[in-house]
């Protein structure tokens, strides 16, 4: 049971709370300037110069606390030393003393075991009564008192928390409306900032879009160019297989005509070595009849030395002329063979014109074809008129003169189709070129086009990211502005717009960082884009360059075939005339070796053996040519294989377009997605921003 002086809580009595406040606050006043020192410390390790501190509160700006005294809350001097409770608690003795004397001297402990607990609770009440009722008296008067200064004390206490003075609210209200101020201007920095950078965000996208349709069109153009390639290259291929196929098909028409004319030779030698059995019969039956008439082959004898003379002159000017006619063959071989050996270097060297050259080739194997073939029907037919000569008369030399005619005029025939179809097959490469020309000129300008978009966009977007750096710094500015403001106006704000003012700081050291990147990666992808461009020029002005070497050397080459096409009808009038002019004097010898037989067998076998070594000076000629064919096969296949690189090549230059145009979209997307990540980055930080000062 406590005594009324005591108190069950371990509280403070309200004196002792109200003196320990007082302590306080002169503990506080001493360590004021300990607090300063360590905020000042604290300022200047998280980043803020170290000079001259601010103070917390603007100079002019200090509020003079009034200085309250409270009132006297002494207890009265009953209350305060205990004097009620100490006259209760002696009445309590004696009361016991007196109780306890008259109750265990008049009872006894048998007569209390036999009472009754009812009878027992009445007689402890009736004992214990009077003290409870003084004790309840005693604290009720006493704890009322205590208990009435402690409220009085309370209620001072609540009336000086809950109405201020006059100077301190005038200050709260001068602070909440700069903080009123301070928020609703971080909230339009925020909204311009947002809006800011959503217009940013749009430009962007604009600019990204406007990028992407240019990386395609070119990515497009780039295809056209290498499809178009690619099929030149094929048809090239294709030509170069049927020339190379033609060029075969030629050899072994050559080769089987070299056969036809070595089997010509030997049916002529087999009939000459018969002609001259026959001519040996003839001879003995001769020699019979001119012993019988002696007399008169004396007399013919010097006829037939005179004749006999005659026609080995006449002999010996057909051997000298198909000498000529040989040595002639021989030169104009040697010529085409040098002249074959010139274009398959020119082919080596220009490998991207094979196509024309090609086509160059089919035609001029065809004309070496037909002309190797008349070559061969003109010596065939010689053969025949030379042993025509010896055993059949002047009839058979006019066919055969009519004949040579008709080759001639038809050899005409064809040299003239032959320059008509190199007049179109030039007018056709040339109008190739032209338009070859035209898809370069296009190609280079719509390269050019691509590249000023390009540079024009990275001076967009270096513009663009400079006026967000630099609106950045503007709301750093103010940011720290406001930081100060906040720093002025409590502790508790300062710590929290210091926590802001880093964290804001920081956010617009990465957007800085971050603007930087897109610059620098925007001129890394002007560069590269200016590069590609770059190629792409070198290698229109590569091919404008190959076209116009290509197209001299087919004006070259049509030329050389027009000098050739002349030569050779020269050459055939040569021959022609030549061959007439055998004609007639072979109808002279024939006329006069009709008396002369026994003579003329020795010059027929001369003849013969003339014919032997034309027939294989022939047989020569045609090893020649198809050695030279050989080459040219050889040259064809060179440029044939050629081409395949040329092919592979453009192929390969093609790929490379496709994968940097698939790179720069991609590094485009990218920088689109890491922009549109940094817009909402910057968003959700502004949001952030504006939620933080709204709470402060």
């Amino acid at each position: 049971m406590n005594l009324p002086g005591q108190s069950t809580s371990k509280n403070p009595p309200i004196e002792v709370v109200h003196r320990s406040e007082n302590e306080e606050n002169d503990g506080l006043k001493k360590l004021e300037p300990e607090k300063h020192t360590i905020s000042h410390d604290a300022i200047t390790q998280n980043g803020v110069p170290s000079g001259s501190p601010e103070p917390i509160t603007p100079p002019g700006s200090a509020v003079e606390v009034e200085h309250l005294f409270p009132p006297d809350w002494t207890p009265p001097f009953y209350a305060r030393y205990r004097l009620l409770t100490g006259a209760a608690g002696f009445l309590t003795l004696i009361w016991l003393i007196f109780i306890g004397y008259n109750f265990f001297s008049g009872f006894l402990t048998s007569s209390i075991s036999a009472l009754l607990p009812h009878e027992l609770g009445i007689l402890l009440a009736g004992l214990l009564g009077p003290i409870v009722l003084m004790w309840i008296f005693v604290g009720y008067f006493e704890r009322s008192k205590v208990f009435e200064k402690e409220s009085a004390a309370l209620r001072w206490h609540l009336k000086q928390l809950t109405f201020p003075t006059e100077a301190e609210s005038a200050r709260a209200s001068k602070v909440t409306d700069a903080l009123r101020n301070q928020a609703y201007d971080l909230t339009c920095a925020s909204e311009e900032v947002s809006e800011r950078a959503q217009a940013a965000r749009n430009l962007i996208r604009t600019q990204t879009a406007d990028l992407l349709t240019a990386s395609r069109q070119v990515s497009l153009n780039a295809d056209t160019a290498s499809e178009k390639l690619r099929q030149q290259g094929e048809d090239l291929v294709g030509a170069s297989d049927r020339a190379i196929a033609r060029a075969r098909e030629a050899g072994n028409v050559l080769h089987y005509q070299s056969q036809d004319l070595i089997n010509v030779s030997q049916s002529a030698a087999s009939r000459t070595e018969e002609i001259t059995s026959t001519l040996q019969k003839s001879g003995e039956e001769l020699v019979l009849v001119t012993e019988a008439a002696s007399l008169k082959a004396n007399e013919t004898a010097d006829l037939f030395s005179r004749r006999t003379e005659h026609l080995s002159e006449v002999s010996t000017d057909a051997g000298t002329t198909l000498d000529r006619l040989g040595d002639l063959l021989i030169e104009r071989a040697n010529f085409l063979s040098d002249n074959a050996e010139e274009a398959a270097k020119k082919v080596d060297a220009s490998g991207e014109r094979l196509r024309e050259i090609s086509v160059d080739m089919t035609e001029r194997s065809d004309h070496v074809a037909k002309q190797t073939e008349v070559m061969g029907d003109m010596l065939t037919r010689q053969t025949e008129i030379l042993g025509a000569a010896v055993s059949e008369s002047s009839d058979a030399t006019d066919d055969v003169v009519r004949r040579i005619s008709n080759s001639s005029n038809e050899l005409v025939d064809t040299s003239k189709s032959l320059q008509e179809m190199v007049k179109e097959s030039s007018d056709e490469i040339f109008t190739r070129m032209q338009d070859l020309k035209e898809v370069g000129n296009s190609v280079t300008a719509n390269l050019d086009s691509a590249s000023e978009v390009f540079v024009q966009r990275a001076g967009q977007m270096e513009e663009t990211a400079e006026k967000a750096s630099l609106q950045t710094h503007d709301i750093t500015g103010r940011i720290d502005a406001a930081a100060h403001e906040m720093e002025q106006a409590s502790s508790r704000s300062l710590n929290r717009i210091e926590q802001v003012g880093d964290a804001l700081k920081t956010r617009t050291e990465d957007l800085t960082t971050l603007s930087e990147r897109a610059t620098a990666e925007m001129s890394e992808l002007g560069s590269v884009v200016q590069l590609r461009s770059d190629q792409l020029s070198k290698l229109s002005d590569l091919i404008m360059i190959k076209l116009e070497n290509s197209s001299e050397g087919l004006k070259s080459k049509t030329e050389e075939l027009a000098d050739l096409s002349l030569e050779s009808y020269g050459i055939i009038d040569g021959a022609t005339e030549r061959l007439h002019q055998a004609k007639v004097e072979l109808k002279d010898t024939t006329d006069a070796s009709v008396t002369q037989v026994d003579r003329m067998s020795g010059a027929v076998r001369r003849d013969v053996k003339e014919l032997i070594q034309s027939s294989e000076n022939i047989g020569k000629v045609n090893e020649e040519y198809s050695s030279r064919l050989k080459t040219l096969a050889k040259a064809s296949d060179h440029s044939a294989e050629n081409m395949v690189q040329l092919g592979e090549l453009l192929e390969e230059q093609t790929r490379e377009l496709n994968v940097s145009s698939q790179s720069a979209s991609s590094g485009i997307d990218k920088v689109m997605d890491q922009l549109l990540n940094k817009g909402i980055q910057l968003k959700t930080i502004a949001a952030e921003s504006a939620d933080r000062m709204a709470e402060v």
